[in-house]
């Protein structure tokens, strides 16, 4: 069986039903496997990933990043001293707009870093 050949005709190689879309004779971490026999069983269509793009605004107080959004999408704006507990500063509707967060707040601690969390 060639690994390009469409074997049950679903539009689906049976290299990328195998988990071996690089057709190399190993499994590919992340590739999806589906049941080769039926027809109905086969990879979803990959999804497009966004590289969201993200700018410091002010390094300084008052702490401002911008940050695009897709219309439909909740995010939220979260910040952490130590990256195990994260503080939830501001939630933001996607309007596919840039949107810009300040934050305002007195420093508590020496070092705070953020984040611009997508909401699923």
């Amino acid at each position: 069986m060639l690994a390009a050949k469409d074997s049950e005709g679903d539009g689906a190689s049976n290299k990328a039903e195998l988990g071996d879309p690089d057709v190399d004779g190993k499994p590919t971490v992340g590739a999806e496997l589906t049941n080769r026999g039926n027809s109905k069983s086969k990879p979803s269509k990959p999804v497009e990933s966004v590289v969201p793009k993200l700018v410091i605004e002010n390094p300084k107080f008052p702490f401002s990043l911008r940050f695009i959004t897709l219309k439909g999408q909740d995010y939220e704006v979260q910040s952490t001293a130590d990256f195990q507990s994260w503080t939830t500063l501001a939630k933001i509707k996607g309007t596919s707009t840039e949107k810009v967060f300040a934050d305002r707040r007195k420093a508590i601690y020496p070092r705070q870093y953020y984040r611009v969390k997508l909401k699923e």
